[in-house]
């Protein structure tokens, strides 16, 4: 059986990338939400805000494979394949646009044929290209897609934002399919309100992509604005499809009354406890929009000229991070057919041109907007819809010159080399390391607290959750310990540990539910109560359980907070990558137990600003802490010891060398 060209190119536009996605792919647990999110995938249950319930549900379906990996690793390949599916959905956006473009071109001779007009040269005309070159461009188009840095990224570990770019894909490729073909109108608008839907279901982002859904439904290519009867009633029937792909949240409550393993919000308890979820309440205060709306309205601690400035500051920090990502999206060179692309799709179609301006300007709106660390994965949208328009660049320069056609492979090729060390994430044990470094270096039954989700927290919960790693130590996440639910799940998780405080525990939830609901509170006899009830998990248990904290809740003399009265009454000891917490004033430490190989080795192998945090807080722990508290206490020997491991972190830091050859000096 002939296989066709078409078919050639579809299949290659998934199975290459897929390749390289799995050998690049994380083999474990990585920063931030990775352990949290598989943990709730596995246990079908309630990750963090906003729920994303349909991630969670296709990320169970598929953990139930027979497949002859480790649950996160095959988490981690379940990335990769929706981000390939979506290079494939790609590649049919870009052809689509292609062969309009050339239908379009030949619709126009005819029409000058027909009325005897010679055909006038314009920098816009188009020459007619065969099926094959055009299959070939739209096969390199997506390859660029593919391997850009910020889609890649995306790819290789176990994130919700791997299924919102296919889930944005689609949607692009369904309103453009709808707005061409006329006689299946219906049916592609129909499921672009379905996968509207289900990308508000995934990831609350998915309203960047509404102005461009709006706009192209009510005016499409060769047909003035369409405001009629008929028009508007078929855009209720959208409304319904969109409300009905939405109702996945419905789950979100279902499967909290559960109370599975992973239930982050208990959303279950009420209406307003949900709704608090499903927006993301917790996460609004990042926003430069809600900052703007309290000062406006008189809820704000600060001024309005205070609040633009630090909203300035986090849309130049957001723009930096944009801009400088962006030649990592287009092989560099792709930037030349960018700004082609912007111009010949305006000249042969200003509503495709509108309909992807819009989709780039209102996700640079809503990203430019939000101050978190992993803001990069936000910038998607735009970046898809830049590189459609550096596609459509490509195609008119290979439909001018021809010959060029064979280099244009260059592009995802050179974009394939550039961002393949950044995205190769195959040796990324840094998070998994680091973890289990403190579990092993826990004494049994250890309690601890600590405010490390990015680096340790949440692969912790996994670990211990799913794989049973060091079921005997409980966990504490100082900072969630801020939200209502959180102490009930603790109570479930580690009752004994929780249940002797249960007086402190009700006294603080008295104005913690206050805080929760927007209502009147006293911010000092909350603070107050949050410190005596940890102070009473802490005096509770310390006669049977170790209890540790990390570098984050301490606190020095020269770093006062609020929070510096956590264990006042205690003697704090480095141990490893926490701080016990101990009445001993003559504790010694051991240095030979520790060993840190593995997490410096994928440290030297990996880059990132999560690399060089959690790189910046292991050399906290070794030479500021550690070190300085042996100097201080005459164990020379264990602070050179210290320093030895913080050198094989950081091999390149000249301060540590001279500080070891000084110790090394003075034994």
């Amino acid at each position: 059986m002939k296989i066709s060209s078409k078919t050639i190119f579809l299949l290659l536009s998934f199975f290459f990338p897929f390749f390289i996605y799995i050998i690049t792919a994380a083999p474990d647990v990585t920063f931030t939400d990775s352990g949290e999110l598989a943990g709730a995938a596995v246990t079908l249950g309630v990750p963090h805000p906003t729920g994303y319930p349909l991630f969670t549900i296709l990320g169970f379906i598929w953990s139930l494979l027979p497949l002859p990996f480790s649950k996160i690793y095959s988490l981690n390949i379940f990335s990769g394949l929706l981000t390939s599916v979506s290079s494939l959905v790609f590649f049919i956006t870009i052809k689509s646009i292609f062969q309009y473009f050339s239908e379009h071109n030949k619709s126009e001779k005819a029409a000058k044929a027909k009325k005897g007009q010679k055909e006038k040269k314009s920098p816009a005309t188009i020459k007619e290209f065969d099926k094959n070159n055009i299959l070939l461009l739209a096969f390199i188009s997506a390859m660029i897609y593919a391997f850009a840095l910020t889609i890649w990224s995306q790819a290789t570990y176990i994130e919700v934002y791997s299924l919102q770019i296919l889930i944005i894909n689609l949607l692009i490729l369904f309103l453009i399919q709808g707005s061409l073909k006329e006689e299946s109108k219906a049916k592609y608008f129909l499921l672009s309100a379905l996968m509207l839907g289900l990308g508000f279901s995934n990831h609350m982002s998915t309203v960047m992509l509404v102005p461009a859904f709006i706009f192209i439904f009510f005016k499409q290519p060769g047909e003035s604005w369409n405001f009629s009867l008929k028009r508007l009633k078929f855009g209720l029937l959208l409304l319904i499809t969109f409300l009905l792909a939405l109702s996945f949240y419905i789950y979100l409550p279902l499967r909290s009354s559960a109370l599975p393993e992973f239930n982050w919000g208990w959303v279950h308890r009420g209406f307003d406890y949900f709704l608090y979820h499903v927006q993301g309440k917790q996460f609004q205060e990042w926003m430069g929009f809600t900052k703007i709306f309290k000062a406006l309205f008189g809820s704000s601690e600060i001024g309005m000229t205070e609040t633009m400035n630090q909203v300035s500051e986090i849309w130049n920090k957001n723009a930096e991070i944009f801009f400088r990502l962006l030649p990592g999206q287009l092989a560099w060179l792709g930037l030349i057919p960018l700004f082609i692309g912007f111009y010949f799709t305006y000249k042969i179609s200003k509503t495709y041109f509108i309909f992807l301006t819009l989709i780039i300007i209102f996700c640079i709106a809503v990203a430019f907007n939000y101050s978190i660390h992993d803001i990069d994965s936000y910038f998607s949208t735009a970046y898809i819809g830049l590189i459609i328009f550096a596609a459509i660049g490509l195609y008119w320069l290979a439909t001018k010159y021809t010959r060029i056609i064979p280099f244009l492979i260059a592009l995802p090729l050179l974009q394939l080399i550039l961002n393949y060390s950044e995205n190769d994430r195959s040796d990324d044990v840094i998070v998994k390391e680091y973890a289990q470094f403190i579990a092993d270096n826990l004494e049994p039954n250890a309690v601890i607290f600590s405010s490390q989700w990015d680096y340790w927290l949440s692969a912790f919960w996994y670990k211990q959750r799913i794989e049973g790693l060091r079921k005997d130590i409980t966990i504490i996440d100082k900072e969630l310990l801020r939200r209502t639910w959180y102490l009930p799940h603790l109570k479930i998780w580690y009752p004994e540990t929780i249940k002797p405080c249960d007086e402190a525990i009700k006294r603080y939830n008295e104005q913690l539910e206050l805080f929760e609901h927007s209502k009147p509170f006293d911010p000092r006899e909350i603070q107050t109560r949050f410190i005596n009830m940890i102070n009473c998990i802490i005096d509770k248990n310390y006669e049977n359980k170790p209890v540790y904290i990390t570098a984050d809740v301490f606190m020095t003399e020269g770093n006062q907070t609020a929070d510096n009265d956590i264990g006042k009454d205690y003697n704090k000891l480095p141990v490893g990558f926490v701080i016990k917490l101990t009445k001993d004033t003559t504790a010694q430490l051991n240095m030979d137990r520790f060993n840190v190989d593995k997490f410096a080795e994928s440290i030297r192998k990996n880059s990132g600003h999560l690399v060089d945090g959690i790189k910046s807080t292991a050399l906290y722990y070794l030479v500021d802490l550690t070190a300085n508290y042996a100097l201080r206490t005459n164990q020379n020997k264990q602070a050179l010891k210290a320093m030895k491991l913080a050198n094989k972190i950081a091999p390149e830091n000249e301060q540590i060398l001279n500080l070891i050859r000084r110790l090394e000096t003075n034994q």
